[in-house]
Order: structure tokens, then sequence, then C-alpha cells
């Protein structure tokens, strides 16, 4: 609710009917719907259905598909790009409430609570679908809900944390040891930074410094940053000496960083 985007009014009213999970599931729902790579708006569109994934998409994994009742979902700069097939429903993160299951389904069950990133980029297009009130997914792609969160908390986290973990796991030698374990995140109090910040202490990182501004210092601390620079006032590669630090998490993508 604090953020504003182009897309957040629509998204709030595609995703602001909600459904228990014993309601029948409606033909159609109000959706963010794009026609086109810049033609975008809501739209009545028709529910999602078991077995829409494989039909629409080639060389999906192996598994069954799953219907959720979508809760909450969140917006990313990736969300505001849309790739084919055409017409598709936008929106690639959600939590919310399983309500149909394939029968080959094994994992998850009618009136289990999930989070996902959806938005899988295929070889024949794009999936999507969170921007409405039912998704359909992988049964892989989704996760049960931890009890700990809140919808909105769970679905903000999916997209931001799976890049940061791929970022710190994939290619940034996590986890960690004394040895390898100074992390330096630019952008500490985006999406990204806020989730790297976090995975990277929990990976082991003993010495973790971020790049923020001035009123965001405390915050980017209390995620367990151990030194926070403001941009505004110096630039990082100026702090941190060259040979300083083992891995540079980049959540800013500005130009020339990979220089430093």
């Amino acid at each position: 609710e604090t953020f504003r985007h182009p897309i957040h009014s629509a998204m709030k009213l595609a995703c602001a009917s909600v459904w228990a999970a014993s309601a029948a599931v409606p033909d159609t729902m109000t959706a963010l719907v794009a026609t086109s790579a810049t033609q975008k708006s809501l739209k009545t569109f028709p529910t999602p259905k078991l077995g829409d994934l494989h039909k629409k998409f080639t060389n999906l994994p192996e598994s069954c598909e799953v219907l959720v009742q979508v809760a909450c979902s969140s917006i990313n700069p990736a969300d505001g790009y849309v790739s084919g097939p055409f017409p598709q429903v936008m929106g690639s993160d959600l939590a919310g409430t399983v309500v149909e299951v394939e029968e080959s389904c094994k994992r998850l069950k009618v009136g289990d609570k999930v989070w996902a990133d959806i938005g899988a980029v295929t070889s024949s297009g794009k999936e999507n679908g969170a921007y409405a009130p039912f998704a359909v997914a992988l049964e892989t792609q989704l996760g049960p809900m931890p009890a700990n969160l809140g919808v909105k908390e769970a679905c903000s986290l999916p997209k931001v944390a799976l890049t940061s973990y791929k970022a710190l796991v994939w290619y940034g030698g996590a986890p960690y040891t004394p040895s390898n374990g100074t992390v330096v995140v630019l952008g500490g109090s985006g999406g990204t930074g806020t989730t790297g910040i976090q995975l990277a202490k929990a990976l082991g990182a003993t010495r973790i410094i971020t790049t923020t501004s001035s009123a965001n210092i405390d915050y980017v601390k209390g995620l367990g940053a151990t030194e926070a620079i403001d941009y505004h006032q110096q630039n990082w590669y100026d702090v941190v000496k060259d040979g300083e630090a083992d891995v540079v998490y980049d959540c800013v993508g500005e130009a020339g960083t990979g220089d430093q």
C-alpha cells in the first residue's frame, strides 16, 4: 500500500475479489491483461483452468497444475514488461489459497496456503497471471506459505528473494566463511537489496557493506548490514578498497558499476 506504480491501481482492482476455497470458481474474472508488449488494461477475462499451461506453453517441466485464489500480489520492475503469447494476464508474485489441483498432484491440496513467483520464462513465451483473482501454476512453482508470514509479506518476497538467492548461491560463492565473508550489496533498501542483506547474513557473511540513502541507514543495519554507505555522500568504490570485498551484489544496475 505504500508504493505507487502505473499499474498499481489496476492491480489492486484485479486482485480485489477474495473467494473462499469452497466457493465456486467463476467462468470470468477481472484481470490486468496485456494484449501486446505496450498495451495493458483491466479486462473481463476467462478464469484459467487446470491444464491451460501445458496447452499454452511447450517444454514445461513435468508437473501437475494447481489453481490458486490470489489474495495478494506485488509489483517488480520486470512486471512492467510483457512478452507473448498475447493476450495474457500480467503479474508474477502471489500469495493465496489452492482451490483446485489435478489428480496427479501429490504435494499440495485444496485449502493449502501458498506463495510463488509464477513468472517463468519458457521456450514459447513468459508465464504470468498473478494480477487477477485466480491464477494457474505448476505445482513445482508453488511453496507452502510460511506460517509466520502474512499474505502481504508473502506476496512481496518471492521474486526478490529468489533473485537474491540465485545471485549469492549460484554465482556469489555462498555459503560463506570468515575467509570469504565480505559481501557488498549495492542498493540495500530496495527489494533485492533487502533480501540480499538478510540472505547474505543467513548464509554466513561476517561483513556486509551496503549502499543506501541516509534515511534508510538504520533500516539496512536492522536487516544485518554491518556498514552502510550513503551514496549521496560517497561512492562505494572509494570506500571499499580493491580486494577488500569477496562478492559485490549489484541491485542498482548503474552504468559502469562492473568496471569498478
